[in-house]
């Protein structure tokens, strides 16, 4: 009888050995899950990130090509390299010989200096 007792004990503590296995085993699975979802999560956001990064790096290149353009504009305008917005001639393109004739059929003049 008493190998018989000894067997149910055995099994018994088995069996709790079991279950405290399983339960052990069912914890780490949870935790499993859990960390996995938030290295996916940190992955979707590290892609997001990326994402508008690239995005703000290609409209940073952007902008920066269009401010050097409109520098470029700006001084060749600044240097007479160009008609101006209604069509005329830049200041430097007329001699005096045309400067005169506009003269002399003006009613007024107005003379501006580079004196502040």
């Amino acid at each position: 009888m008493s190998d018989g007792r000894d067997a149910l004990r055995q099994a018994a503590e088995t069996t709790a050995a079991a279950v405290a296995a399983r339960a052990g085993a069912d914890a780490v699975l949870k935790e499993l899950r859990e960390t996995t979802a938030a290295c996916e999560l940190t992955a979707r956001e590290s892609k997001e990130a990326t994402a508008r990064m690239s995005s703000f790096d290609q409209q940073w290149e952007d902008f920066k090509k269009k401010f050097d353009d409109l520098l470029k504009l700006g001084v060749e305008r600044l240097s007479g390299g160009a008609a101006t917005a209604e069509g005329r001639r830049p200041a430097e393109q007329i001699n005096e010989a045309r400067l005169a004739q506009v003269l002399a059929r003006s009613r007024s003049v107005v003379v501006l200096t580079g004196a502040g």
